[in-house]
Formats: structure tokens, sequence, C-alpha cells
């Protein structure tokens, strides 16, 4: 989904159905964390920052083309 929006991160609404699938309800590109986090106990922007730290700390690879 994240792909889609052609961003990294992205919050996906679900809802289950009594048949045990998932039913994508919408994607957002800005989401807000605070339902999840109430939700799972965990502390999101944490895990966004900590993610974000671990990108920059691998800089992206750019050739050059000679000749």
């Amino acid at each position: 989904c994240a792909a889609v929006l052609q961003t990294e991160i992205a919050g996906v609404d679900l809802l289950p159905t009594l048949d045990g699938r998932l039913l994508v309800l919408e994607v957002n590109a800005v989401p807000g964390w605070r339902g999840l986090e109430a939700a799972v106990g965990d502390d999101i922007a944490a895990s966004v920052v900590h993610y974000l730290e671990g990108r920059l700390a691998t800089p992206p690879v750019f050739a050059i083309k000679t000749g």
C-alpha cells in the first residue's frame, strides 16, 4: 500500500470479517497513531523515528556514468 502512495510509511485501516478475512478500509499517507498506540500499547512514533534513523545510516548509492 505504501508503494502505491509512493511513501515508505502508511497507515492502513483494516476490518476483520466474520470468516477471518481482512478488508482494507483506507490507506493514509499521513496517518495518526494514537488509536494504534492505544490498541497495541507501543510507542509508534518512536518506532517510526527508529526506522528513519536506520534509513539515514545507509545513504543511497548513486552511479555516475562516464564516457
